[in-house]
This record gives structure tokens, C-alpha cells and sequence, in this order.
């Protein structure tokens, strides 16, 4: 249903700007996660993804999209932003470089240890108001504010222990062997944005942005394999769901973009 709704917004938006006479902006940019976004606490547990808590760990990333600006009729500065952007953030430098440490402690004892972490998806799909103003000859300044759909999409997180001379503790269990995948849930939220920018000459364009999307529910379902570590272990497989705190994924983007 919800990757129903995207669709139908996202055909929308394109036949409403394709319809008439407007401005077409194509946008890449360099994505920096802010505030409990970007924080982490491995020390004392505090990580939505795994623990627990409002801390999303997300680190630095990407920016591709596109606008469409349709002129209001009352005013030539004053148009209607219609855009789709994907944003991607990959985790922080505590997450990887605990992942580090964690996967060659880990080679220590498996003589096959894989681990795979998690990446941040983001689709807002927006509406607002562009005010453009010229500046000088060259250049205009411009102020956008959009609200709309965000879609929020956390990719699979795995492991893969294989063969371990020693058992591991997992929640009380010893095991030799240990893997799992976890599939996280889609979900979508309120997302906006308020950005400034300059555009050459009507042509290239710098924009710089602050991005939230909204309150995210961290839920999903976990497919696991072990073998426990017994006289008659045999491997067992099952699957479990599991449920976190709420995270509010917030974003600086830097962009550089071409007017069409």
C-alpha cells in the first residue's frame, strides 16, 4: 500500500511538470547526518538499530534528485517546488570502526566471519514554495520550503559465523555456528525542507539544505541459523520479529545542481 501511494505521487508530480512550461532542476550532493541522527553509544547500549533508544547512527553520504519549478501566476520570483530526491546515509565512525574490531576478534575463532551493516534510504517526495531574486547580472539567491511524503527504507543487516573452535555466547546460548539476517520494515513519515541556494547565468546552481523525515519506527523480522554447542547440537532455524524506538533522521545536504 505505501509503495502504492509513492508511485501514484511520484506520477502525479511528473504529469503536473511535464504538462506545462516549467524549470527542470537535476541535482548530486554530499549528505551529512545531524543531531540523535547522527549519534551513537555503544558503550552504553544506545543504538535504535540494535539496542535500543533514539540514537539512528548514521554517518556521512548522498544526495541525487530532481525539481520541477512551476511559475505562480501572481509573481515570476515566486514559484511551486515539486521534487523526488533519494538520500543516502551510511552508518558512523563508531558503528564501522566497532565492526572493524568486532569482525577480526571474530577471525580469531570462525574460519568463516562476515559481517554486514545496515545502510539508510530516504525518498522525500515534496511540495512547497521557491522564492528566486536576482542578485546580480550572474547570479540569483533563492529560498525553498517543502513538505510532503517521506519513505523510509533501512537495508538488511547480516552475519555469518562459521566453524568456531570455541562456542559464542548469543543470548544465553552457546553456539559454533551463527547466522542472521535482519530485514527491516519500510515505513513512511512527514518529511520537509528548507534550503537556500545561488544559480548562475539561470544554469548551475549551489544549494544547501537542512532535510528531516520525520518520526521513523525501527521494526522488522529476523531469519536465524545455529548450531548449538551440545553432544547432539543440530542446527536450528527459526524467525522472530522485533521491535525499537522511533529515530527522527535529520540531514545537512550540500548540492551542486543544472537548470535544464
Amino acid at each position: 500500500m505505501k509503495k502504492t501511494i509513492s508511485t501514484i505521487l511520484f506520477v502525479a508530480m511528473a504529469l503536473t511538470c511535464w504538462s506545462q512550461q516549467n524549470r527542470w532542476n537535476v541535482y548530486a550532493g554530499w549528505s551529512l547526518a545531524v543531531g540523535d541522527y547522527a549519534k551513537s553509544d555503544l558503550a552504553n547500549n544506545m543504538w535504535a538499530l540494535s539496542t535500543g533508544g533514539n540514537y539512528g547512527g548514521a554517518g556521512q553520504g548522498g544526495n541525487v534528485g530532481f525539481s520541477c519549478l512551476i511559475p505562480t501566476s501572481d509573481s515570476s520570483r515566486m514559484s511551486f517546488a515539486v521534487s523526488a530526491d533519494l538520500i543516502l546515509n551510511g552508518m558512523n565512525s563508531e558503528i564501522r570502526l566497532n565492526n572493524i574490531t568486532t569482525l577480526a576478534n571474530l577471525r580469531q575463532n570462525f574460519t568463516t566471519a562476515k559481517l554486514k551493516q545496515p545502510l539508510y534510504l530516504h525518498i522525500p517526495l515534496l511540495v512547497g514554495l521557491h522564492f528566486e531574486h536576482p542578485i546580480s547580472t550572474n547570479f540569483s539567491f533563492y529560498l525553498t520550503a517543502q513538505a510532503g511524503l517521506g519513505v523510509n527504507i533501512i537495508t538488511n543487516r547480516s552475519a555469518e559465523l562459521l566453524n568456531g573452535a570455541q562456542p559464542i555466547d548469543v543470548g544465553g546460548t552457546l553456539m559454533y555456528d551463527y547466522t542472521y539476517t535482519d530485514h527491516f520494515s519500510t515505513t513512511t513519515s512527514l518529511a520537509w525542507r528548507v534550503a537556500v541556494g545561488l544559480v548562475e547565468k539561470s544554469h548551475w546552481i549551489a544549494d544547501l539544505g537542512l532535510w528531516g523525515m520525520g518520526a521513523m519506527q525501527i521494526r522488522g523480522y529476523e531469519d536465524f541459523d545455529y548450531r548449538p554447542a551440545t553432544e547432539t547440537g543440530y542446527a536450528t532455524r527459526g524467525s522472530m520479529q522485533f521491535s525499537s524506538d522511533r529515530i527522527n533522521p535529520l540531514m545537512f545536504i550540500a548540492r551542486i545542481g543544472y537548470r535544464l
